[in-house]
């Protein structure tokens, strides 16, 4: 990603303002959140303005990070890998010890394979090199960042549309093995602008108390069905997948008032 240049981040008050970097502004309030028959049922939550990657994090980005990495105990750590005979419970690592990627593994394809604690560390990282406090998104936060504050099922609406997304469906997922370069699906764009949040890959997010944190995965992939992708269905993970990547969040410093926002959907 760009740059995020920590002297801008004072003037992330404003909607209307064009950021630095490849983010969107998801702006504070009010919105729609959880399922119906789910975990919490629909309800109303709030959230500070924030702001979310538009695109997922690329091996390109990742393996930036991982190669600035000097303890070989956390290269192992959070290294990628992938199930090389699905089903049979075999792995092996997507990328070697220089960081050259295995095919169909390539730079400019969503990073996955990595767990939820090793996307965390992304982020950290990333906040350090930009000035800034980088996590992964809440499940709200990726929640209200890709179906808006209408509660709608998918980031388009309420209705799925075939082929808009990368998933199972999709005519043309078996071009795609390990995922589509982000933003290649244009109809897969929520209000805000972030682009593959139904589809291309699943997407890490977290749920953080006292007793620590844990990881879930949000959105879909080529290789799940559009019902599963629908934008508030979140499921637990332990560990990782070979279809499962992420994207980040800057957290801003919050105007000493509110700023009343006009949401256009």
């Amino acid at each position: 990603m760009v740059p995020l240049a920590a002297e801008n981040l004072l003037s992330f008050d404003f909607p209307e303002r064009s950021y630095p970097g490849e983010w969107c502004y998801v702006p504070g309030g009010e919105f729609h959140s959880g399922r119906s028959g789910g975990r919490s049922g629909i309800g109303t939550s709030l959230l500070p303005s924030f702001l979310i990657g538009k695109y997922e994090v690329t091996f390109r980005d990742y393996l930036k990070f991982w190669k600035s990495l000097t303890d070989p105990a956390l290269r192992r750590r959070y290294q990628g890998w992938f199930a090389f005979e699905p089903g049979s419970g075999g792995t092996a690592r997507i990328w070697d010890d220089d960081g050259e990627l295995t095919a169909p593994f390539r730079p400019e394809l969503p990073v996955v394979g990595i767990t939820g604690e090793a996307a965390a560390a992304y982020c950290d990282w990333l906040g350090r090199q930009i000035n800034a406090r980088v996590q992964l998104p809440t499940v709200f936060e990726w929640e209200k960042a890709a179906r808006g504050v209408d509660g709608r099922s998918y980031v388009w609406g309420d209705t799925y549309r075939p082929g808009e997304a990368l998933l199972r469906d999709h005519p043309a997922v078996a071009k795609y093995p390990a995922g589509a370069p982000p933003g290649s699906f244009p109809g897969d764009r929520s209000g805000y602008g972030a682009f593959d949040m139904t589809g291309n890959v699943r997407e890490i997010v977290r749920v953080s108390n006292e007793n620590g944190t844990s990881y879930f995965s949000a959105g879909g992939s080529g290789l799940t069905s559009p019902e599963q992708a629908q934008c508030p269905n979140i499921y637990y993970i332990n560990g990782s997948a070979g279809d499962l990547g992420f994207r980040c969040v800057v957290e801003l410093p919050q105007p000493a008032k509110p700023v009343q926002v006009s949401v256009k959907q």
